[in-house]
């Protein structure tokens, strides 16, 4: 047995510990009151100052701006594609340069709409004729023949012996316009001439803008009447199918009073006898893309939902909680050391001075890395997968909240990795010797740790296993030059 160096402890060792059991009791309940009630008036404050809609806010932050750089990304993404289809339709497309500095400078994002102009144009003209007072355009023009050149084979096959509502619309048609006919189907043309095409529009459009129905109920009872029940349908049946398909919805329309403009009918008369080689209302094709701008902040798809009348109510009732439990640690924690303190040694008190400041900051200083610099990747991270699916993310406000507490918290407990290290130490189970020599397992329990603590994507997993990898060699070092602290008794235990 040597004699330490150090001189003994002045002070009693056992002067605190003169309590008797009840009287610990009584001691622990007093703090314990006096903490529940610190706990409570502080509840009671940051309701008042609403601290929660704050916090809300505050943790929304993170989950917002990745939606905005999200639905910035796959804007500028839209947009080629989109200038494209605005190509193919005839229009000239903006400068593609232009369109991306006004999405990321003016974070704004773009919306293609289609505009039927000549609807539009008729109805601004029959609504403020002395505004408008330009001729509207007809009501059929050349882009609503889907099909011409079918158009006029069919026809040209039924204008003697098919259909009754045919022949009649054959009949109905000026000279010109059959001679058109006859030419494009018996010449076997693949397409129109532009002469031809405006002598067959200019008819069409004149019968369905007169003043009378283009056709009778009686004139397509016969379409009605069809039922075909065949597997492989030839070309005239399925055209016939059509036609009967088309005219039962028009007897619908008119058995429910439907009342509609005699062009309008019309035009749903001629599209009828004719699908898919006659359009019956506005088309893509026939409309003047529009592109619209809106602002990312005020896009509803960057904000959070609440998909229950109580979910919003107790996410922030659990705010306030948590805002109180934080707020009032201070006071819970003194009162737990006052109970506690009174059964320690000077020398375990000291222990705690040491190192409670140091579990504070690794807690603190996780939460910190995990909130401002892991959530955004993670969520970035996770994001890429909506990108890749075409799926728009709706964040609902109990899963985010739940996701933004539970992760942070994660990272925080876990950065008391030194302090459990140097405990472990302390008390023999490890030495620095078997920390050193054993990494490489550590390395492999630390990344499966954080697999398990962490989302299921490699991006948050290695973003907690690396600073844990640190400060695992940050514990060897912990244990090897932080020295021991000397014997209360005064002495060294033997070897």
């Amino acid at each position: 047995m040597s004699t330490h160096a150090h001189p003994p402890y002045e002070d009693d060792l056992f002067k605190d510990t003169t309590m008797t059991f009840g009287e610990h009791l009584a001691e622990l309940r007093q703090c314990l009151i006096r903490a529940l009630m610190g706990l409570v008036l502080m509840f009671v404050l940051v309701l008042a100052v609403d601290l929660p809609s704050r916090i809300i806010a505050f943790i929304n932050r993170p989950l917002q701006g990745v939606l905005v750089d999200f639905y910035l990304k796959r804007a500028e993404q839209w947009l080629e594609g989109q200038l494209t289809e605005v190509g193919q339709l005839g229009y000239p497309a903006p400068p593609q340069e232009s369109l991306l500095e006004t999405i990321q400078q003016d974070r704004l994002i773009p919306e293609l709409y289609f505009l039927d102009v000549e609807q539009t144009a008729r109805y601004l003209a029959r609504l403020h004729p002395e505004q408008f007072s330009a001729k509207a355009p007809p009501a059929l023009g050349a882009r609503d023949l889907l099909d011409p050149v079918r158009f006029c084979q069919v026809l040209w096959e039924e204008h003697e012996q098919g259909p009754q509502a045919v022949r009649k619309l054959w009949k109905l048609l000026d000279e010109e316009a059959r001679r058109v006919v006859k030419q494009v189907a018996t010449a076997h043309a693949e397409k129109l001439k532009p002469s031809q095409l405006d002598v067959l529009v200019g008819a069409l459009a004149q019968l369905v803008e007169s003043d009378k129905p283009l056709l009778e109920p009686e004139d397509y009872k016969e379409f009605l009447a069809l039922n075909l029940q065949v597997v492989q349908l030839t070309p005239a049946q399925r055209l016939a199918q059509q036609r009967r398909m088309r005219f039962a919805q028009l007897e619908e329309l008119l058995e429910s009073g439907g009342r509609l403009p005699l062009p309008v009918w019309n035009r749903l008369l001629l599209a009828a006898l004719f699908p898919e080689m006659i359009a019956s209302g506005p088309r893509k094709q026939n409309m003047a893309p529009v592109v619209l701008w809106r602002s990312l902040e005020e896009d509803p798809r960057v904000s959070i939902k609440s998909l229950g009348p109580y979910e919003t109510f107790m996410i922030w009732l659990k705010a306030a909680i948590v805002a109180a439990l934080v707020l009032a640690s201070p006071w819970v924690f003194y009162q737990l050391w006052i109970f506690v303190a009174a059964g320690l040694y000077p020398h375990e008190r000291r222990y705690v001075y040491i190192f409670l400041p140091i579990s504070l900051g690794l807690f603190l200083g996780g939460v910190v890395l995990c909130f401002v610099y892991v959530l955004p990747i993670v969520l970035d991270f996770l994001f890429i997968f909506n990108r890749w699916t075409g799926v728009d993310p709706d964040m609902r406000i109990s899963d985010w909240f739940s996701f933004a507490l539970m992760l942070p918290l994660m990272f925080g407990i876990s950065f008391q990795l030194p302090l459990v290290m140097l405990f472990l130490e302390r008390i023999g189970i490890f030495t620095v010797e078997a920390y050193l020599s054993q990494w490489r397992v550590a390395v492999l329990v630390i990344l499966v740790l954080s697999m398990l603590l962490t989302p299921a994507d490699p991006g948050s997993m290695l973003l907690m296993a690396l600073p844990l990898i640190a400060l695992y060699f940050g514990g060897v070092a912990l244990c090897r030059y932080m020295p021991r602290n000397s014997n209360p008794y005064g002495e060294v235990p033997p070897e």
